[in-house]
């Protein structure tokens, strides 16, 4: 049995077998468009179907799925890096009925407490169901249900901790104070993704007020 390094801890490696498995699963039932964003060009664009993110440097792009192998419970990170694929075999404790392929894409971080923390960000599919074509605020509050009762934290368990990813109104952009990437999150699956970049002058200092924010994008 081989083991690899992940947040600092060991997970299983996995067989030949065990990752055909994994890359049929991926590849003939969650066949979804990557949502691409666009370079925001003037932020009048954007509208109140929208939320707003933020992308954290030094993050990890990554995907969890839950699946079964041989009647047997897998979690998986599946890390997919300059065109090379990376899978770990961690554990988690999540309910019986999530073992049937859900997939969760996500952010992995490492905060100012030295803790890993995996941030879901969107839902694909669970419980037999897609989740490309519902609207944000559906797949959030989908996301928000699997965690509070479909899951379980164990300290001596999990490789990690595990939230929900914030997202803001966009009315709450006036609370920005530092330089960062904005993503703009759509309501609705037939609308663009957009990212910005804001960076403040050296000399603000203050939080921004209401309606002051265009003066820096």
């Amino acid at each position: 049995m081989k083991f690899l390094n992940f947040c600092e801890k060991k997970c299983l490696s996995l067989s030949y077998n065990e990752i055909e498995e994994i890359n049929y699963n991926l590849y003939n039932y969650f066949q979804y468009p990557e949502n691409n964003f666009i370079e925001l060009d003037d932020i009048k664009n954007i509208t109140s179907n929208y939320l707003l993110g933020f992308n954290v440097k030094n993050t990890i792009k990554i995907k969890l799925l839950l699946t079964k192998i041989q009647n047997r419970n897998y979690c998986i990170f599946i890390l997919n890096q300059n065109g090379k694929v990376k899978y770990f075999h961690v554990k988690f404790r999540f309910d019986e009925s999530l073992y049937n392929g859900t997939l969760f894409e996500g952010e992995l971080v490492k905060n100012d407490k030295k803790c890993w923390v995996y941030y879901i960000s969107d839902i694909i599919y669970s419980r037999g169901q897609y989740f490309y074509n519902y609207g944000m605020k559906d797949r959030l509050k989908e996301i928000s249900y699997l965690l509070k009762d479909l899951y379980t934290f164990d300290l001596y368990f999990n490789p990690c901790h595990i939230q929900l990813k914030s997202y803001f109104l966009f009315n709450h952009m006036h609370f920005l104070d530092k330089d960062c990437e904005l993503i703009f999150i759509p309501e609705y699956s037939n609308m663009k993704y957009y990212k910005k970049q804001i960076i403040f002058p050296k000399t603000k200092k203050s939080l921004l007020k209401d309606g002051e924010i265009q003066e820096f994008i």
